[in-house]
C-alpha cells in the first residue's frame, strides 16, 4: 500500500517520526551484525557496487550499515534518502544525471560519479525512518527479480527494527514504572505466593538501617497495623492479616521496628495472578511516614489546645462580664453615697457602706487577679515593649497608695531619677508597682515607712520597693510567689486574694525581666523588680484640653453613675445616647471630643459605632474609648485593632474616673 508522501512529510508527522527515531537510539555508529548482514545480502543480490542501511533524522543521514562507502552519514541536504523517505516505499532513479534534483550532485556531476540509485523504506510504527539502498557507478534499472529481492532485504530489516523499537519502548515503560513506584514510596518490593521476599529496590538501608540481603528470601515481616496517629489499632491486626486477602490495599500504616528504631511504615501493593488465575505474590511500595504522622499529631494537639483556650478564653470572658456587670453599680453608688456632702449618712450606717464598699473591692480585685493570671499563663495577654519613663510610673502608683497609707500610719517615699527609663508595658509597670506598694502598705506597722527607688545597673534598671513591716521567715519567703499562699497575711486579717505576687512575677517576666524578695524578721522586706534599660526619651508636649463628652449607655444605672460624677466637672458638658444609632447621629451633629461607648448596645455594638464614626469625615478624628464588663485580651486587642483609643473594663474606679476622662481627651 502506497503512503501519501505531501501527508507523511507534515510537520506534526515529522515530529512523531524524529520522536520513534531517537527512541530507537541507533544513530551511534555502534555494528549492528544482523543489519551488516542483509546490507552484504542486498549487495550481492543486485550486483550493486554500494549498499546502505541508512536512518535520516534533521541533520544527516546516518549509515548504520555499510558495504562498499566508509563514510558514516551524508548532511542530509545532500543524501539520497532524504528523497526516498519522502516518497514511495520503493524509489529508483535509473540515471542520476538525467534527474533533475540529483544532476548537480557533487557525488553525481563527475565523470566517475554515481548514476544509478534505488532504495526501499524502512518503517517502522508507521513512519518511514530510512531506507535499504544500492548505488552504483553504471545507470540502468534494477532487473526485476533483484528489485524483488531489495524489497524482501528491506522488509526484513523494518522488522528488525521494529523489533529493537518494541524493545526499547518496553524498557522505557519499565523505567517510568521504577521512577513512578520509587517517587510513590522510598522503596520497591515484590513477594512470592508464599509471602517471601524476593525482590527489593530503593533507600531501604539509608531510611531503615536494614541491609536488603538480610530480608531477601525470608517471609514479610508480622508488623502490627496502625491508625493515623500512629497507634496501634484498638481490635489489632497485622500486616500478615491483609497480605492473606490477596486484595489490593493502599496506604496501610505498619509499625516496623529495626536498627533506626520505630518507625512508621505506609505500604501500597497489587496482588499478581498468572494466566490460569494461580496467585504468585505481591508487588508494591513502601514510605517511611513517620515524619509526617508526628507533624500531624503535633497539629492536632495545636488545634485541639487552641480549641480549648478558645473554650477557657470565652467562659472567663463571660464570668467577667456577668461579675463585672452587678458590681459597676454596687461599687459606682457606694462610692456616691460616701461622696455626698449633702445627704451625709449616720456614723454606723457609713461603717456598714464602708464594709460593703471594701467587700466589692476586694471581689473585684479578686476577679482581676485571676483573669490577669489565667491571660499571661496562655499567652493571651501580648505586652508592648517600648521605652517608659519610671518616675512619673511611680509617682501615680504612691499617689493611688496615700489613702490607704494615711490609714494604716505609714509614709511613704521615693527617690528615682526622672530620667531613667525601662524598656516594657506601660500598663503592667504600672500593676506591678501597685502591687508591690500596696503589700508594703498593708503588711507594714504603725509608723512604718515605705521606700522606691531605683538605679541603672549596666543594661539593667533595678527598682526596689522596701518597706519596714514585720518581715517573713525564710519559709514564708519560699511560698511568697505561690498562688494563694499570704504567708501567714491571713492569720493577721490582712485583705487580699494571694494573686497579687504571682501576677508581679508573670508581668516581669513577659517584659523580660525578673523579680527577687529578700526580708529580715521584725525589720521589714525588699522587692526588687529588674528591667531591661532604655534611653531617656523627652516627653512631647501636652495637647490641649477639650470638654464635650459624648457617652453611648443603654444600663440606666451606669448612666446615673456616670452623670453624678461629672456633676464634679461642671465646666465639661456630658451627653447620654441610649443606644448605638443614636449616639452616631449625636455625635455627628454635636462633635464632642472624647466618645465614651459602651461594647454591648441594644441595637448594634461599639465595633459598629466605631466603623460608622471612622466613616464619616466629621467624627473621622474623634478620640473614642470603649467601656465594657468584658476584660478578657482577645475582646481588648479586638477593640484596640478595630480603632479605639483606649479600653476600660467595668467597674470604673469612679473616683480616678474624671483624671482618665482628662487624660483620654488629652491622648495622654
Amino acid at each position: 500500500m502506497q503512503s501519501d508522501p505531501a501527508q507523511a512529510w507534515a510537520p506534526a508527522a515529522e515530529l512523531e517520526r524524529l520522536k520513534v527515531l531517537r527512541l530507537l537510539d541507533r544513530l551511534d555508529g555502534r555494528p549492528v551484525s544482523t543489519l551488516d548482514a542483509l546490507v552484504q545480502a542486498a549487495r550481492a543480490a543486485t550486483g550493486r557496487r554500494i549498499a546502505l542501511v541508512s536512518l535520516v533524522d534533521d541533520e544527516a543521514a546516518h549509515h548504520v550499515s555499510r558495504d562498499g562507502l566508509d563514510t558514516l552519514s551524508t548532511p542530509t541536504a545532500l543524501a539520497f534518502c532524504s528523497q526516498a523517505i519522502r516518497a514511495s516505499e520503493f524509489f529508483e532513479v535509473p540515471d542520476l544525471r538525467c534527474d533533475a534534483r540529483f544532476a548537480q550532485h557533487p557525488l553525481v556531476d563527475t565523470a566517475q560519479g554515481l548514476r544509478h540509485y534505488a532504495a526501499a523504506q524502512l518503517r517502522v510504527d508507521g513512519h518511514a525512518l530510512g531506507t535499504l539502498c544500492v548505488l552504483d557507478h553504471e545507470p540502468g534499472p534494477l532487473p526485476v527479480p533483484a528489485r524483488a529481492i531489495l524489497m524482501c532485504l528491506a522488509e526484513a530489516a523494518a522488522q528488525w527494527l521494529d523489533l529493537q523499537y518494541r524493545h526499547r519502548q518496553l524498557e522505557t515503560q519499565a523505567e517510568r514504572l521504577v521512577d513512578l513506584v520509587r517517587a510513590a514510596g522510598d522503596w520497591a518490593w515484590e513477594s512470592d505466593d508464599h509471602g517471601r521476599l524476593i525482590w527489593l529496590d530503593g533507600d531501604l538501608l539509608r531510611i531503615t538501617g536494614i541491609d536488603p540481603a538480610e530480608l531477601l528470601g525470608r517471609p514479610m515481616p508480622d508488623e502490627p497495623l496502625v491508625d493515623s496517629g500512629g497507634k496501634e489499632l484498638p481490635q489489632g491486626g497485622h500486616l500478615l492479616d491483609v497480605l492473606a486477602r490477596r486484595q489490593a490495599f493502599t496506604r496501610l500504616v505498619t509499625a516496623m521496628h529495626g536498627p533506626r528504631g520505630r518507625l512508621l511504615v505506609s505500604r501500597s501493593a497489587q496482588p499478581v495472578f498468572d494466566l490460569q488465575g494461580r496467585f504468585r505474590g505481591y508487588r508494591g511500595s513502601a514510605r517511611d511516614v513517620t515524619g509526617s504522622i508526628e507533624r500531624d499529631n503535633l497539629w492536632r494537639d495545636r488545634v485541639a489546645l487552641e480549641a480549648a483556650q478558645r473554650s477557657r478564653s470565652a467562659f472567663l470572658s463571660r464570668v467577667s462580664h456577668e461579675l463585672r456587670t452587678p458590681l459597676n453599680a454596687i461599687l459606682g453608688f457606694t462610692q456616691l453615697m460616701a461622696m455626698d456632702a449633702q445627704h451625709p449618712l449616720a456614723a454606723a450606717q457609713s461603717q456598714r457602706l464602708d464594709g460593703v464598699q471594701r467587700a466589692g473591692q476586694h471581689l473585684l480585685e479578686l476577679v482581676d487577679d485571676v483573669l490577669e493570671v489565667v491571660q499571661l499563663g496562655q499567652g493571651g495577654r501580648q505586652l508592648a515593649n517600648g521605652p517608659q519613663t519610671l518616675a512619673p510610673l511611680v509617682a501615680q502608683a504612691l499617689a493611688l497608695q496615700q489613702v490607704p497609707a494615711q490609714a494604716a500610719q505609714v509614709s511613704l517615699h521615693s527617690s528615682v531619677d526622672p530620667t531613667l527609663q525601662v524598656l516594657g508595658d506601660e500598663r503592667a509597670i504600672r500593676q506591678v508597682l501597685a502591687h508591690l506598694l500596696s503589700n508594703a502598705v498593708k503588711y507594714n506597722r504603725p509608723g512604718g515607712r515605705v521606700q522606691v527607688c531605683a538605679e541603672r545597673q549596666g543594661v539593667w534598671v533595678r527598682m526596689a520597693v522596701e518597706d519596714t513591716g514585720l518581715g517573713l521567715e525564710t519559709r514564708e519567703l519560699q511560698q511568697l510567689f505561690q498562688p494563694f499562699q499570704r504567708a501567714g497575711a491571713e492569720r493577721r486579717r490582712v485583705p487580699g486574694s494571694g494573686l497579687g505576687l504571682v501576677l508581679v512575677r508573670e508581668l516581669v517576666s513577659a517584659m523580660r525581666g525578673q523579680v527577687s524578695a529578700s526580708s529580715q524578721p521584725g525589720t521589714g522586706s525588699r522587692f526588687t523588680v529588674e528591667l531591661p534599660a532604655a534611653e531617656a526619651v523627652a516627653p512631647e508636649p501636652a495637647a490641649p484640653v477639650a470638654r464635650r463628652v459624648l457617652y453611648i449607655e443603654d444600663e440606666p444605672l451606669n448612666v446615673l453613675l456616670m452623670q453624678e460624677v461629672f456633676k464634679a466637672r461642671p465646666e465639661w458638658e456630658l451627653r447620654v445616647a441610649r443606644d448605638g444609632e443614636e449616639g452616631v447621629a449625636l455625635a455627628q451633629s454635636w462633635l464632642p471630643d472624647l466618645a465614651l461607648i459602651d461594647m454591648n448596645l441594644p441595637d448594634i455594638n461599639g465595633l459598629e459605632v466605631l466603623r460608622r464614626l471612622r466613616l464619616d469625615e466629621r467624627t473621622r478624628a474623634l478620640r473614642c474609648v470603649a467601656l465594657s464588663a468584658d476584660a478578657m485580651s482577645e475582646q481588648v486587642q479586638a477593640a484596640r485593632s478595630a480603632g479605639f483609643d483606649d479600653y476600660w473594663t467595668k467597674p470604673i474606679d469612679l473616683n480616678h474616673l474624671l483624671v482618665a476622662v482628662g487624660q483620654a481627651i488629652d491622648g495622654a
